[in-house]
């Protein structure tokens, strides 16, 4: 998933302010996960 631009024609592209807070959220109470699936 891209940020802001698409940069693969078709594929689905997320704002910031929508990663944002699922961001924060891993950065401050998730730390032991190494990832995170993000679906709009």
């Amino acid at each position: 998933m891209s940020i802001g631009v698409s940069v693969i024609p078709g594929l689905p592209t997320a704002q910031p302010e929508q990663i944002s807070p699922v961001y924060w959220e891993l950065h401050t109470t998730h730390r032991d996960e190494a990832e995170r699936v993000f679906t709009l």
